[in-house]
């Protein structure tokens, strides 16, 4: 009985490494694309300033949006790191 009982409990520990490992793998490559999205809506918010101070007066409310776009976008980015380091 004791040899089934290990054998189930090797079985179970086994099977729960496996999980781990696999949703392990799964945050990582989310916390990438999170990473990747994070840096193309900064690249975007700095294209959409350029675009505002080009604008000059007309584009002075859209400056605003594009530099809360910056913000966000490097909010998203330091979150995600923070995320990664408990990964």
């Amino acid at each position: 009985m004791l040899k089934l009982l290990n054998r189930v409990t090797s079985a179970f520990e086994s099977i729960a490494r496996r999980d781990a490992q696999t949703r392990r793998a799964h945050q990582v490559e989310m916390i990438a694309r999170i990473q990747r999205i994070a840096s193309e809506a900064l690249v975007v918010s700095m294209n959409a300033r350029i675009a505002a101070a080009r604008a000059g007066d007309h584009g002075r409310e859209f400056a605003v949006v594009a530099a809360r776009l910056t913000d966000i976008s490097a909010e998203i980015e330091t979150l995600s790191r923070s995320a990664a380091g408990m990964v």
